[in-house]
């Protein structure tokens, strides 16, 4: 793990997504089982910023199952409120980009130097308080110097700061449907790998507005692409719904093989 508050509290126990693995699924009598595949991961580092696609990463069970960072910085104005990509569209061109051995994230956008935000210095931390997410009220502090404030009022044109969410310090109380993980061990989601089911105490997904992972199927996505070709609609990619994981059901495949 890449935080130094993780390493002292070997209570913090994460799990790793990766793609290109499967998932299986059973119904209640278990007379069926439907596995799915993890063809597509992505992070959100920054809230309403662009993703980060990765082929794997940790999962911080105690905090509901989500991606570690995964909207844990949000933008906020003056007033404390989060700003979001639908009032601010040149949101969608921050590129944040979480580097887990150097402990940085570092973020690009348009005409800009990249900047290199330090995530495990203490001295980057402000005064913890209140964020103002989607109506909800949250626990967040300014994160950053002088300069990381700069950079963002320079490109976005409003004065604003980077805020860092609190809520990091849940105690982990998993298990799962194998062998829960010790104290201290560390597993992962992998983008086509397995993903370790839990249940956790009650938790704050960072800066999310409900939900601490969002999923997706191509599937899904596919059948709606024939509904929006026959009105005559442009189709839509599985990047529109901002999911952290996409999922493709191999069960015909499976099926397939198994009559052969």
């Amino acid at each position: 793990d890449d935080d130094d508050d993780d390493d002292d509290d070997n209570s913090n126990t994460t799990a790793v997504v990766a793609t290109d693995s499967d998932i299986e699924e059973s119904s209640s009598n278990n007379s069926r089982i439907k596995q799915v595949n993890v063809s597509e991961l992505y992070l959100f580092p920054i809230k309403s910023c662009a993703a980060q696609r990765a082929s794997k990463w940790p999962l911080v069970l105690s905090s509901g199952g989500k991606l570690k960072h995964d909207q844990e910085f949000a933008i906020v104005d003056t007033s404390g409120t989060a700003l979001r990509f639908q009032k601010c569209l040149n949101l969608g061109l921050v590129s944040p980009v979480i580097d887990l051995d150097a402990g940085t994230m570092t973020v690009s956008a348009p005409g800009c130097k990249d900047l290199v935000v330090r995530l495990l210095d203490d001295l980057y931390r402000g005064g913890e308080n209140v964020v103002r997410v989607c109506g909800n009220t949250c626990a967040g502090r300014v994160w950053g110097d002088t300069v990381v404030s700069k950079w963002f009022a320079s490109f976005l044109g409003i004065r604003c700061w980077l805020a860092r969410c609190c809520s990091g310090d849940e105690t982990l109380t998993s298990t799962s449907t194998s062998t829960a993980p010790e104290k201290g061990e560390h597993a992962a989601v992998v983008a086509g790998g397995s993903v370790l089911a839990a249940r956790t105490t009650p938790f704050r997904p960072g800066f999310s507005n409900e939900q601490p992972i969002l999923l997706v199927s191509e599937n899904a996505v596919a059948a709606l692409n024939e509904v929006l070709v026959d009105q005559q609609q442009p189709p839509c990619s599985a990047k529109r719904f901002r999911a952290n994981i996409v999922i493709k059901d191999n069960s015909n495949n499976n099926n397939n093989n198994n009559n052969n």
